[in-house]
């Protein structure tokens, strides 16, 4: 797939910009010779983890030939201070933006977080904006109910057979307790965030026929609210 999109990259100097699915510009690069730098992402094991991430994401590649390196350089500079690429901010900067990451194990929790990324980790992001994170874990709470709990919290409550507040508000299904099909509400919050929105929306629809033929009508309106929650969200970056 990579190779279709820098097929006609040509053996020049220039600048190269990498653009994700929903055309949100990832990363301004610069280039004695095109060709062969866009190549050298192709090796993705020799790549820094950050750029791996980054690459898991690419949909669209752009590039602009230029007189010279030194031009290519000129520019490079010019775009990320007009664009803002999200990972030259990241690799970059010395702020670290915030992340969401799914856990391991086999009652995975959503977390939000600012430290290094590592491979064993399941993330998504980097988050600009603190309320565009916020507003994407409400919206996992409210749809898919996963858990946000440290493990020390999920065990005590386990231990005492009790619910936290977020399953008696709706937050959470609170599998510490309950077999509630939790591995499917991890994969559809894992959709959510990859922004594979149109699979969630259908699987809700289908839940909700299902809900209606059983004149469970309540049931079937708390998820058409779903729907168009996740229909009217902002979108959400993916790793």
């Amino acid at each position: 797939m990579y190779d279709e999109l820098i097929l006609s990259a040509p053996k020049k100097p220039g600048i190269y910009k990498m653009y994700n699915a929903m055309d949100d510009l990832l990363y301004v690069g610069k280039a004695k010779s095109l060709l062969v730098r866009l190549r050298q992402y192709r090796d993705i094991n020799r790549l820094e983890y950050h750029k791996i991430v980054m690459m898991r994401q690419v949909a669209r590649v752009e590039w602009q030939e230029t007189e010279s390196e030194s031009a290519a350089l000129v520019l490079e500079q010019k775009l990320i201070k007009t664009m803002r690429p999200r990972y030259n901010i990241l690799l970059k900067d010395d702020k670290m933006y915030p992340f969401l990451a799914l856990s391991h194990g086999g009652f995975p929790g959503l977390y939000k977080f600012r430290a290094k990324i590592t491979p064993n980790r399941h993330v998504f992001g980097p988050f600009p904006f603190v309320q565009d994170l916020n507003d994407a874990i409400k919206l996992i709470q409210k749809i898919c109910g996963v858990r946000t709990c440290s493990d020390t919290v999920f065990n005590a409550h386990k231990k005492s057979g009790r619910p936290c507040l977020f399953y008696q508000t709706g937050q959470c299904v609170a599998p510490c307790l309950y077999d509630n099909g939790y591995r499917v509400r991890v994969q559809m919050a894992r959709n959510i965030l990859k922004g594979h929105i149109r699979l969630v929306v259908a699987e809700l629809k289908r839940k909700m026929e299902k809900l209606a033929a059983k004149e469970d009508f309540e049931g079937a309106s708390r998820v058409l609210e779903e729907i168009q929650s996740l229909q009217a969200t902002v979108k959400i970056d993916k790793i």
